[in-house]
């Protein structure tokens, strides 16, 4: 049986300083369509990622 649905495959978030465009820190989600998540799931996928990074 085929699932052809609409989805978030990929999400890419880079955090830039404002004044020089600087990029202090990125993040990525991918999932395909087994692993897939909602948009919503997949952005606090990747900020969680960004802001809970060990030092």
């Amino acid at each position: 049986m085929w699932d052809i649905t609409m989805y978030m495959l990929e999400l890419t978030i880079t955090v830039r300083e404002p004044r020089t465009d600087f990029p202090m820190a990125s993040g990525n989600s991918y999932h395909t369509s087994i692993t897939r998540k909602s948009p919503e799931e997949m952005v606090d996928e990747v900020v969680n990622n960004i802001f809970n990074k060990e030092a």
